[in-house]
């Protein structure tokens, strides 16, 4: 049985979208598969039932706060998916409903404080019942992942990987975002930042860590604003991570740079005064969710420094869609589930890409 919890969001609903279409192509019984939508609208939750119920023949309806969840048994449930945001205030208690229930987990969460607390609190824990949980199972860690994956394949065949001292994941985005993930945001910047340096993390001031390149034939300028991807995708290259500094960066344009950054510096301030957070994300909340036709080009590029700071590789992904190809990720990880093809002999933490496999023209095509 799986489980959807925030399933009548907008990734919520497109993931049902994609198990219908392509996935159902590949699996005719996915349709059959026993699924619990959750969540703490009710009538939300009932117009999602009614619009999936003619396809999905096993599907029920359970209107649940976080917090009720904590302590609720449900038999036979074998992954948790949770799209609920933000992670960093409400996910624990999924989490938790995840490990009573002796079920798997997977979010796509990109709050790197709330990654931490998934390896420091619950990993062992998850560990020691054989289960595992992930994430970031989203449009951007699995960009990000894939990309500094190939990144450094991609040295090692050219035998440049002895000089790779750095590696900048740079996001370049211009999209419309979700309610959820304009409160995780508010969430990321009010955190800071944190760098990984030779297999451990610390942390360090957000917006201090410049970088600039060409792409298009523009110029942009880079500055270090972390999210999950800066403990996910470090993970994910096993041993090499140990002898490498890695950050996470967003960039934008030279011009837009002038305004973007020191707006970045002043939200963090304002962050810093008691309730503003809340006020703020009350403020997303009323927020339209992202129309996806209007969006534009989002990129992961993963750049190889060496110890001078020269780049000596990169490896890039885009994408015209990524809320819509989140919701296709999360899909493919439940398809990947219930045909056991992924990692089944971890357990505990695991970035994505560890855990499930992710065809990089599959995935990211429209």
């Amino acid at each position: 049985m799986i489980f959807v919890y925030g399933a009548y969001g907008f990734t919520g609903r497109k993931i049902f979208d994609f198990l219908s279409s392509e996935f159902s192509q590949k699996l005719p019984d996915i349709k059959k598969t026993h699924i619990i939508i959750s969540g703490r609208n009710k009538h939300l939750l009932e117009k999602l039932y009614n619009a999936l119920k003619d396809n999905f023949k096993n599907l029920a309806l359970l209107s649940a706060e976080p917090s009720d969840l904590k302590d609720m048994k449900i038999k036979d449930i074998k992954l948790v998916v949770n799209t609920a945001g933000p992670f960093s205030d409400f996910g624990h208690y999924v989490v938790e409903f995840a490990l009573l229930n002796n079920a798997n987990y997977i979010d796509c969460s990109g709050e790197w404080t709330w990654v931490q607390n998934l390896i420091s609190n619950y990993a062992e824990k998850f560990e020691e019942k054989k289960l595992f949980l992930s994430s970031g199972v989203a449009w951007e860690t699995v960009s990000g992942e894939l990309c500094t994956k190939k990144l450094v394949q991609k040295l090692q065949e050219e035998k440049k990987i002895s000089s790779l001292t750095r590696i900048f994941l740079v996001y370049l985005a211009e999209f419309n975002m979700s309610p959820g993930t304009l409160q995780s945001s508010l969430n990321i910047i009010k955190n800071g930042s944190i760098t990984w340096e030779n297999g451990q993390f610390r942390k360090v001031k957000s917006g201090v860590e410049r970088f600039s390149f060409e792409l298009y034939g523009k110029k942009f300028l880079a500055a270090n604003i972390s999210t999950s991807d800066v403990l996910n995708a470090p993970l994910s290259l096993g041993e090499i991570s140990k002898k490498i500094k890695f950050d996470v960066l967003f960039a934008t344009t030279y011009e837009r740079a002038k305004l973007f950054f020191p707006a970045i510096k002043f939200l963090s301030l304002i962050l810093k005064i008691p309730f503003a957070v809340s006020v703020l994300k009350r403020i997303a909340d009323r927020i339209p969710e992202p129309d996806e036709s209007k969006n534009r080009l989002a990129s992961a590029i993963a750049f190889g420094l060496d110890s001078n700071r020269n780049e000596i590789g990169r490896y890039e992904i885009h994408a015209k869609k990524p809320y819509y190809i989140t919701s296709k990720i999360l899909a493919h990880a439940i398809y990947g589930f219930l045909t056991d093809e992924y990692s089944k002999e971890k357990s505990g933490y695991q970035p994505p890409t560890s855990l499930f496999k992710f065809d990089e023209k599959q995935i990211f095509s429209e």
